[in-house]
C-alpha cells in the first residue's frame, strides 16, 4: 500500500487485506481514529514508518510471523490495545529489544 493511503480516514473502522500484500507504506493508516481490529496477512514483509500511528480505537493487532522489516513508530502514540504475534519472530525481537510498550500487550499465538 502506498503512504498516507488512507491517512486521517476517520470513518474508517476495519479493513481486511488480500493476499499478496508485501508492504504497507509510511502513515498508510495514521490518524485511523475508528479503527478497531488489524489483521495483516501473512506474506507481509515492511511496515513503514507511522502506519498505524495514532489509531486511537485499536483494540487488536494480529503481526504476520513474514515481517521482516517494521519501524517501531509504525504503532506511535496508539495505547492499550493487544499485539497477537508468533513467538521469536522479527516483530517479537524487536518489541523485547525495545522499552517503552508498557501501554501494549503482548500474546503469542
Amino acid at each position: 500500500l502506498e503512504d498516507e493511503v488512507f491517512k486521517d480516514c476517520a470513518a474508517l473502522n476495519s479493513v481486511t487485506f488480500g493476499a499478496g500484500l508485501e508492504s504497507i507504506g509510511e502513515s498508510a493508516f495514521e490518524n485511523c481514529v475508528s479503527l478497531t481490529k488489524i489483521e495483516l496477512p501473512e506474506g507481509l514483509k515492511i511496515l513503514g514508518e507511522d502506519a498505524f500511528s495514532y489509531c486511537d480505537a485499536l483494540e487488536e493487532i494480529y503481526l504476520p510471523q513474514s515481517v521482516e522489516e517494521m519501524s517501531m513508530s509504525c504503532i506511535a502514540q496508539t495505547h492499550n490495545f493487544k499485539v497477537y504475534l508468533y513467538e521469536g519472530s522479527y516483530c517479537d525481537e524487536m518489541f523485547n529489544s525495545l522499552r517503552g510498550f508498557d501501554y501494549m500487550e503482548k500474546i503469542y499465538r
